[in-house]
This record gives structure tokens, C-alpha cells and sequence, in this order.
């Protein structure tokens, strides 16, 4: 009778353990449990009832904070082309008075942070304001150079635009954004009468996009992280205007893009930023 008793509690035991073996292998499997793999086991019905009223509770909660950033999104992206129009109407004004270069500077700063604003709002939902055409990077070059040429013209900055005309596959938009933040970190970081190059190298398979300054250059203990949200690092700690996100940014697009960038620097010699586009 005992040794009967004994073979039941090992049968038992073995048709418990392939049980429980099999609903662990579907979760490590699948990531869920499936309702058929339970129902007969009453404990395993009640941990999956608790968990699928949490997950339903996730999701509502979920699309209430995405109905939510879409609500700011559209107020941000309102107001910013509101403030547009405000600006444009104080260039009017401006351009009546002599002598107006400060004005004119103030308000280039203002108009370049807005649009950065508008750049940023709509990089929260990338995916959805991406338009992949044919883009000559030599006339986005010059774009990018022209919103900032207020900057360069003030500190008296050289731009040495040696690039070569080539063509990718990208989003011609945020291309020029990438470019127009990096060369408006050099005009941060460039020294009064300072110079900056910009020049292009063509491999089998890739082209290759350099801009390279004089300025103060970036130490060996921040360069590593000069992609990093809110970091800012020696040198934004002596320039107010620094925000550490103008990078965070452009790395961000650039990996949403596949556009590979690479920084190399010297302390007080220069700063290098090289784009690497793919061929079409």
C-alpha cells in the first residue's frame, strides 16, 4: 500500500514538473502566457486574470499620456509659427533703423532658437515627418551656412566651403538641421577671426562630410559624452547659451537617418566633425 501511495506522489510529482516546465518554456518563448496553456489550474488563472487587467490599465494609461504630448506637440508648433510671424514683423521694423546690427543679431538668435523649438517638437515623432528623396548635400551645405551667417559675420569667422557636389537617398529637412547645429556650435566655440572648413571625401561605398574649426576644441574627458543629453561639459559651462542638447539632437536624427557621426578634437587646436553618408 505504501510503495503504491509512493508511485502515485512520483507520478504526480513528474506530470506537475512537465506541466510547470512547459508554461515556463512558452513565457521564455513568447514573452506571454497563453490562456488555453492554464485553464485548468486554477492558481495560474488568477495570476493571469491579474495580469492582463494590468496590462489593459498600461495601455489606457499609455494612450492618454501620447494623446497628451500630442496635445503639447500641436500648442508648441502653434505658438512657435505664431512667434514667427511676430518675428518677421520686428525685422520689418528693424530694417527702418540705422545702425540696427545688434538688433539684427538678437533677432537671428531668436529666430534660429524657434526654429531649433520646431526641430525638436517634431523629432518626437520622427517617423511621421520623414520625406526620403535625392538630396545634394553641396546646396544643403550652403542652406545650413546661410542661417547662420549672422553668426559668422559677428565674430568675423571664416567659412572655407571646399565640399564637392554628391547625391544621397535621405530627408533633405533634417540633413540641413544636422548641419546648420554643427555649424552653429562653431560659431559658439570659434574665437573672433577664426576660421572654418568644410570639405567631402568619396569612398567605394560611402561619402564622407568634414567640418573642421580652430576653435577651442574639446578636452580628451568630454568628448565621449559630448552626445549625451543635457551635457554640456567644459567648454558649455563657460558659454550661457550651451543647452547640451543640440548634439543630443543631432545624434539622434543622425541614427534615425543612418548617418554615422564621428567627432575628433584637440584641446585649443580644432574640432572635427565627420557625416558619413551611404551611396544611393
Amino acid at each position: 500500500m505504501d510503495i503504491l501511495i509512493l508511485f502515485v506522489d512520483i507520478s504526480f510529482i513528474i506530470v506537475q514538473y512537465f506541466k510547470e516546465k512547459s508554461i515556463c518554456t512558452e513565457i521564455k518563448g513568447n514573452g506571454v502566457l497563453s490562456k488555453n496553456t492554464i485553464k485548468n489550474d486554477f492558481l495560474y488563472n488568477c495570476i493571469y486574470e491579474i495580469i492582463e487587467d494590468e496590462r489593459k490599465e498600461f495601455y489606457i494609461v499609455q494612450d492618454i499620456y501620447k494623446n497628451k504630448l500630442k496635445e503639447v506637440d500641436e500648442f508648441v508648433t502653434q505658438s512657435v509659427h505664431d512667434i514667427k510671424i511676430d518675428i518677421s514683423v520686428c525685422e520689418l521694423i528693424v530694417d527702418e533703423f540705422d545702425d540696427n546690427d545688434i538688433l539684427v543679431n538678437r533677432i537671428e538668435c531668436i529666430k534660429y532658437k524657434v526654429n531649433e523649438i520646431l526641430a525638436v517638437t517634431r523629432s518626437n515623432s520622427f517617423n511621421n515627418d520623414i520625406f526620403a528623396q535625392r538630396v545634394n548635400i553641396n546646396e544643403v551645405i550652403k542652406k545650413a551656412i546661410k542661417e547662420n551667417y549672422i553668426f559668422f559675420i559677428s565674430k568675423n569667422i571664416s567659412i572655407n566651403n571646399e565640399s564637392e557636389k554628391f547625391m544621397v537617398i535621405s530627408d533633405m529637412k533634417w540633413v540641413q538641421y544636422i548641419i546648420s547645429q554643427i555649424l552653429n556650435n562653431c560659431t559658439k566655440y570659434v574665437k573672433e577671426y577664426g576660421e572654418v572648413r568644410i570639405y567631402t571625401k568619396e569612398e567605394e561605398s560611402v561619402y564622407h562630410l568634414y567640418i573642421e574649426d580652430n576653435g577651442v576644441g574639446i578636452s580628451g574627458q568630454d568628448i565621449g559624452r559630448i552626445f549625451e543629453k543635457s551635457f554640456t561639459g567644459e567648454n558649455g559651462r563657460k558659454n550661457i547659451k550651451s543647452t547640451g542638447m543640440g548634439l543630443y539632437y543631432v545624434k539622434k536624427i543622425c541614427k534615425q537617418l543612418k548617418i554615422n557621426i564621428k567627432v575628433e578634437s584637440e584641446k585649443n587646436v580644432y574640432t572635427r566633425v565627420e557625416l558619413i553618408f551611404k551611396k544611393s
